[in-house]
């Protein structure tokens, strides 16, 4: 049903369902028998507490010890299923356009991970074979990332299952993949591989027999060759790190001095920083070579090195909120961890321009109440800071009455350390902080940033993280619905990032706000290949269609018609009315023709866009087939064609249309 190329979409979802079907019906009978088991345990205390001393004992421990005897799993045996695990193995590696082009992957893996639970079922054990092949064919086309990285996440859900004895056996298959896909330059893939690596040199550890196999001295070899290459070219320095942070425990015992690899980390970090503070390579080569690794750095496990790394990218900024902004959202090029949530970082360093800035009002507000004297109006902000000012004796003043003063530094300190350890209250935190330096910005300083914004979200390094939650597409457009005003967007750049990001609401909010406040006009632009402007209705209507969210579709449409015809089409659609509507459709577009509306081209594609759907709706293949053969349209035409024809008699028609 699902492993030759040319089966379905619907039928591979049929195959998952049947799947998932199975591990439901064993989940309800695990329930019914757990509830057997403590009804039979309630009986036996009941006897046990009821019985005489003249019952016969020997019946008495007989119940007693009495539950059934384990009975075997008929509905999923062991070979059942090693059978489905296969089907799932063929079917996540061997069948590429199933994972590039369908939605199914993520839940056929889903499936995988829960088939070969450790906690519920006994160990399989799986061979390579299909990871194997696969390595195979990607290197044939080239090493492809999204392959690569598709291939090694499976690979992951697989040996993380797996018990000792099955690593011990396959020990020199995974180290040679692992070998062949550590060459990809990219942030997933190299979190999977630093992960691959950490399972292969905790097993060596475990076991002494493998730990001194030719295979695991090989593997050794080759990563501590590979990772000084990096380090002395400067090459894939994020990938370089997450592999010395993976592997450096497990390597301490073979030398006397420690971690050698955590070691030889941190001693690479220590010299990115003393490179960055020696102001004889200030914007020189090094520093713009280095980048990558200082980037890294601020992302560093060791909180530590962390630390320092931000105290130096803060030093070397500009205090001014405004500057900041700019710098880290326009200047500041977040490509090499891109796959990372990389505004963990930017909090740290606008929370310390904030105190910087807080510092400064107090000082201003406590000048102002000196030179005002008794009597003169103050402003309560100014009065509040500078008040605090004194009172606390720290950046930003203190809360609280009496002995218990608690600075703001006091709370932006433990602030800016917690962002960095947990990627959704960084999130929160961002969407709740944005608004308010938004709101401290003056007309043009707002007009420079969001200029600089629209560059960022365009930027294609960005797609890293499509699969990621939260993303950073994700936390900048939350944070500008709760901007007044909110930044002007292109709108169909806010179409694009809701649909890929999966923003839809963000998007949604943000569009609709346009529309509301009339700036339709102004962000329209001209798509030269189909002669249609796209505003901000067209996008908004475009994502309501792809949520499927067709009674705010209809609404949008009805308040944003011109002509009555159409508001009586949608009123009919609305209903479920399909032929009325159908017939609607079809007298706007014959006055259209014959010159009696002066439509709108916008509106005449929904006339056509919508008759077609009532038309699906009614099942009239025929007309579409019709359309199809006279309007050129290869995919109406397959779709009602294949619905009507016979198949063996279309063949070649069939494949000239999907050509």
């Amino acid at each position: 049903m699902c492993l030759t190329h040319s089966a379905t979409s619907e039928t591979r979802t049929l195959a998952l369902d049947i799947m998932e079907l199975f591990l439901a019906w064993h989940d309800m009978l695990e329930s019914h028998a757990s509830a057997d088991d403590d009804y039979n345990s309630t009986a036996v205390q009941e006897f046990e507490a009821n019985r005489t001393p003249e019952e016969d004992s020997s019946a008495a421990r007989s119940v007693s010890n009495g539950s059934l005897p384990a009975q075997p799993d008929l509905l999923l045996p062991e070979s059942r299923r090693e059978t489905i695990v296969g089907l799932l193995l063929r079917m996540l590696c061997l069948v590429f356009d199933f994972v590039l082009k369908s939605n199914l992957g993520p839940r056929a893996l889903e499936l995988l991970q829960r088939y070969l639970d450790a906690a519920k079922w006994p160990p399989m054990h799986l061979r390579l074979t299909f990871f194997e092949r696969s390595i195979q064919q990607i290197e044939a086309l080239g090493m492809n990332q999204q392959l690569v990285q598709h291939i090694l996440t499976v690979l992951s859900a697989v040996t993380s299952q797996m018990q000792a004895v099955w690593f011990e056996e396959y020990f020199g298959v995974l180290a040679t993949m692992v070998r062949k896909c550590v060459v990809v330059d990219d942030g997933q893939v190299q979190k999977l591989i630093a992960t691959m690596l950490r399972q292969l040199y905790e097993q060596a550890a475990a076991n002494e027999r493998l730990g001194s196999s030719p295979a695991a001295t090989d593997l050794r070899a080759h990563i501590e060759a590979l990772v000084n290459k990096n380090l002395q070219d400067g090459t894939n320095t994020f990938g370089t790190l997450l592999i010395l942070h993976s592997i450096g425990e497990f390597t301490a015992h073979e030398t006397d001095g420690g971690d050698p690899f955590a070691l030889l980390e941190r001693k690479y970090l220590s010299l990115v920083l003393e490179v960055y503070n020696d102001p004889r390579f200030t914007r020189s080569e090094m520093t713009m070579r280095l980048e990558q690794a200082f980037l890294s750095g601020m992302q560093s496990e060791d909180s530590e090195m962390r630390s320092r790394f931000l105290s130096t990218f803060d030093a070397n900024m500009p205090p001014a909120l405004p500057v900041r902004l700019n710098y880290l959202l326009e200047t500041q090029s977040w490509e090499s961890v891109a796959s990372t949530f990389w505004l963990q970082q930017c909090l740290p360093l606008l929370f310390a321009s904030t105190l910087q800035r807080g510092s400064h009002l107090a000082a201003a507000a406590a000048a102002k109440t000196e030179t005002n004297g008794p009597g003169m109006e103050v402003d309560a902000g100014d009065m509040a800071e500078a008040s605090l000012e004194r009172n606390g004796g720290d950046v930003g003043g203190g809360i609280g009455s009496g002995g218990d003063m608690v600075s703001i530094k006091d709370i932006m300190g433990p602030l800016s350390r917690m962002v960095l350890l947990d990627t959704s209250f960084a999130y929160q935190v961002w969407v709740a902080m944005f608004p308010r330096l938004w709101q401290n910005l003056s007309s043009k300083e707002r007009h420079d940033l969001t200029s600089g914004l629209i560059r960022l979200l365009a930027k294609p390094y960005h797609l890293s993280q499509t699969s990621a939650r939260p993303n950073v597409i994700q936390a900048i457009l939350d944070g500008f619905c709760a901007c007044s005003p909110a930044p002007r967007l292109p709108p169909q750049l806010l179409r694009y990032l809701g649909q890929t990001y999966s923003a839809w609401y963000p998007a949604l909010t943000l569009l609709e706000q346009k529309i509301m406040d009339r700036h339709e006009i102004e962000s329209a632009i001209f798509d030269r290949a189909t002669g249609v402007e796209l505003g901000a209705f067209d996008a908004l209507a475009e994502l309501y269609t792809s949520l499927s969210a067709s009674h705010y579709f209809y609404g949008a449409w009805k308040r944003h018609c011109q002509y009555n015809e159409s508001h009586v089409a949608l009123a009919y659609e609305q209903l479920d009315d399909w032929s009325s509507a159908q017939a609607a459709y079809e007298r706007a577009q014959t006055k259209a023709r014959a010159g009696v509306l002066p439509f709108s081209e916008a509106e005449y594609c929904l006339w056509e866009s919508r008759w077609i759907e009532t038309t699906k709706r009614l099942q009239s293949w025929d007309m579409l087939l019709e359309l199809g053969l006279h309007e050129s349209l290869p995919e109406i035409e397959l779709e009602a064609g294949w619905r009507t024809w016979d198949w063996n008699e279309r063949q070649t028609q069939v494949r000239q249309l999907l050509k």
